[in-house]
């Protein structure tokens, strides 16, 4: 729940973290909803409540764990399972105190991080057994008359099934910590489920804030771009290139990058490419493939009905489970050497394993284009629907011959050993192969946005990508194990009962055949470049169904046998 939840002073700054009795009539109960629910802070006013019947600066009580108990009280009992302290550098500028006096800063962030990390979290376990609903896929909207919330967090099933409609919490179903060796905390960073009191988000903050986190255990997240907006393209081009840049030090201190809200839908009303449809619905595409592949929250901001529930089911199981990468997506070598000219182009990469393989995942994003040059951007085909790839496979560069930007995999991650199947998870295709020292096909760069994975080639030749119908398709929230065999993979796969799958590989010998209890007649569908799919849903529970990784502890594991 955005700023609205509160009420607020004529200066702007918050009076008290209580219900706003214009936006919740009842009051408290209003706030009572059941389920898990992040909630937003802002600066305080120097009228606050916590000041009253004090004398001295009316920011000093805010040094104290005291109060900040006191804050965290009420909303916490009403399932508050994420601080988001917003407005953070503005807070600085405001409180004289926090400029004046040395230390000040400091015993501000730490009363807010040891209050929260003593404040009974929600019963977690309660929220993820809550009853499924059939109804339509909604976000939850502000109250008729306020400004539409910035931090909703919805989870969502396939058409035709039921969906729970819940936060979407960073951590809640990672299987192992992230990134631990980056982490310069005490302890890995773990997820939210096994932390000492309820986690923080910091928002809007200058470098000081990215720095003092380190000392703060539970500073989970920090935002990384400012408010989500898509008004002028100047201002899309510029939130793209903050996030992707400052994920490299939110990760390497430990943080999860925090992307803002973004919709799904295109709103003809906005003045970005009104006239030019194909690259607004590219640019949802990648505002979601940068939210899920950060590892932190992804924010569904649309108006009630108007989500896009084909592209919210590319990020999450029907649980709700955020299906991500091992680490967030960093940016690539050639864009902290100089080599790529981040004026024009933007690229990350990340990874995710599972065993002892390891899948690798390509975002760029081109930031040259405007209104004045609109594209043809991908539309998530499915399997089946190819789309010719223009220009020579083996150019390895920008080549203006090729009348396209080529971008050679290898420049994007140098020292890449082993051989490689490159597949367009956009469109659905077999880009080839990439073998140890050869160029291997580039990544056409034209594109407002391009989205690759690499999946390791067998010694038979042959490769998993996973489930290609989630962006992140061989994610350990989805793959649980994979066991190779003469002729053949054994897949272990988690989610809920009925979760839908489509298992791709990659086989230019034989016709692949999936042999899975509860699953007959599935046939692979697809050949064209060797790539198959096998579309089924999930006969029963698998491993890391529901929202707390606890709770599917000894569940046996749906296993899918491919022979190729």
């Amino acid at each position: 729940l955005d700023s609205w939840w509160y009420p607020k002073a004529a200066d702007g700054g918050a009076i008290s973290w209580t219900p706003d009795p214009a936006a919740f009539p009842d009051g408290a109960a209003g706030l009572a909803l059941g389920k898990p629910v992040a909630l937003h802070s802002r600066y305080w006013s120097p009228h606050a409540a916590y000041a009253e019947n004090r004398t001295g600066d009316p920011f000093e009580p805010f040094l104290e764990e005291a109060t900040w108990t006191k804050i965290l009280k009420g909303p916490l009992a009403r399932g508050c399972a994420l601080l988001e302290q917003d407005w953070l550098a503005t807070q600085y500028r405001k409180a004289d105190l926090l400029r004046t006096r040395y230390g000040a800063p400091e015993q501000w962030l730490a009363a807010m991080d040891t209050a929260a990390s003593k404040t009974e979290p929600p019963d977690l376990q309660s929220a993820a057994s809550l009853p499924l609903h059939s109804s339509s896929l909604t976000s939850t909207a502000a109250p008729a008359g306020l400004t539409p919330h910035s931090s909703a967090l919805v989870s969502a099933g396939p058409p035709g099934l039921p969906h729970l409609h819940t936060p979407i919490l960073p951590h809640l179903h990672t299987p192992t910590p992230p990134y631990q060796l980056l982490t310069p905390h005490s302890s890995p960073l773990t997820p939210i489920a096994g932390k000492a009191g309820v986690p923080i988000q910091y928002c809007m903050p200058s470098i000081g804030f990215y720095l003092a986190s380190a000392s703060l255990p539970n500073v989970t997240q920090i935002r990384t771009s400012r408010d989500f907006s898509r008004d002028k393209w100047d201002e899309v081009r510029q939130r793209w290139t903050e996030h992707c840049s400052l994920s490299l030090l939110a990760a390497a201190l430990g943080l999860t990058p925090s992307k803002d809200v973004f919709l799904t839908t295109p709103d003809p009303d906005l003045s970005l490419l009104t006239s030019h449809s194909s690259l607004l619905s590219s640019a949802e595409q990648a505002e979601a493939l940068m939210a899920i592949l950060s590892c932190g929250p992804v924010g569904i901001g649309d108006a009630m009905g108007q989500t896009d529930r084909d592209l919210v089911t590319h990020l999450c199981l029907e649980d709700g489970t955020l299906v991500q990468p091992d680490m967030p997506a960093l940016p690539v070598e050639g864009i902290l050497n100089g080599s790529i000219d981040t004026s024009r182009l933007l690229a990350v990469q990340t990874r995710s394993t599972v065993g002892d393989q390891t899948w690798r995942y390509i975002l760029t994003l081109n930031v040259t284009l405007g209104p004045e040059q609109p594209t043809t951007g991908p539309h998530l085909l499915p399997v089946g629907d190819q789309m010719p790839l223009a220009g020579d496979h083996g150019r390895a560069a920008s080549d203006p011959a090729a009348g396209r930007d080529a971008i050679a995999i290898r420049s994007l991650i140098p020292g890449l050993a082993g051989r490689w199947v490159v597949y367009d998870a956009l469109y659905g295709r077999i880009l080839g192969v990439l073998n140890p020292g050869e160029p291997g096909p580039p990544i056409d760069a034209s594109p407002l946005l391009t989205y690759t994975v690499l999946a390791p080639l067998r010694t038979d030749c042959t490769a998993l990508f996973g489930d290609v119908s989630r962006f992140v398709c061989a994610s350990g929230n989805r793959i649980a194990s994979v066991d190779g065999f003469p002729g053949g993979l054994k897949i272990r796969l988690r989610g809920p009962a009925k979760s839908a799958v489509r298992l791709a590989v990659y086989d230019t010998k034989t016709v692949p055949v999936l042999e899975m209890p509860g699953v007959t007649a599935c046939m692979a569908t697809g050949g064209k470049a060797g790539l198959w799919e096998f579309s089924f849903r999930l006969p029963g529970g698998g491993v890391g169904a529901g929202l707390v990784p606890a709770q599917s502890a000894g569940v046996e594991a749906v296993e899918a046998v491919v022979r190729m």
